[in-house]
């Protein structure tokens, strides 16, 4: 399956993916990834100082280039309660305290397919899908696609477009929406 056909989670599936969760890393890995869209990479580089907590957000430095070299790219990401709340549980004192997040970016993967497995979720589910699962919720709580392609950390609105094959029943109902009461 290539990059731009992978499909995002349904919500039955996310559901899923949340209730295989035993333990507190399981539940902050899939609840960060479906809440802030991070990379596998960015979320296991996330340090204690990568969160802004005045603020409610990540400084995330993602993936970029720039005249061909690769270079690390500063960007904003916000939090939602959720997410705010597990990396509390990371990161303070109260919670375990780490200064870096505890897993390597391998390890995630491997976490993500063993809580897909113990979901039963029988397609391809990785780091990836649940990112682009993070997109496609954007999209479907009308986000914009230039801040969604500023979430994402990507440099040209086209690799975002990858991310957002809307299901037949997602487009009739913002045509519906938005269209056919205006005609």
């Amino acid at each position: 399956m290539r990059q731009h056909e992978r499909e995002p989670l349904r919500p039955e599936e996310v559901k899923q993916l949340e209730e295989a969760c035993n333990g507190g890393i399981e539940k902050a890995i899939v609840g960060i990834l479906l809440d802030t869209g991070l990379r596998v990479s960015e979320l296991a580089g996330l340090t204690r100082d990568s969160v802004d907590w005045g603020r409610d957000c990540l400084i995330v430095y993602g993936k970029g280039r720039a005249a061909g070299k690769l270079m690390h790219k500063r960007r904003v990401v916000p939090l939602t309660p959720r997410a705010r709340q597990l990396l509390q549980w990371v990161f303070e004192p109260v919670g375990p305290g780490w200064d870096q997040f505890p897993r390597a970016a391998r390890s995630i993967k491997g976490i993500i397919q063993r809580l897909a497995n113990r979901a039963g979720i029988k397609r391809p589910c990785s780091a990836h899908v649940l990112r682009h699962t993070f997109a496609v919720r954007c999209l479907r709580a009308g986000v914009t696609l230039p801040a969604l392609q500023k979430l994402l950390g990507h440099e040209s609105i086209t690799t975002t477009g990858i991310y957002l094959n809307l299901a037949d029943q997602d487009v009739e109902r913002e045509f519906r929406d938005k269209i056919t009461e205006r005609w």
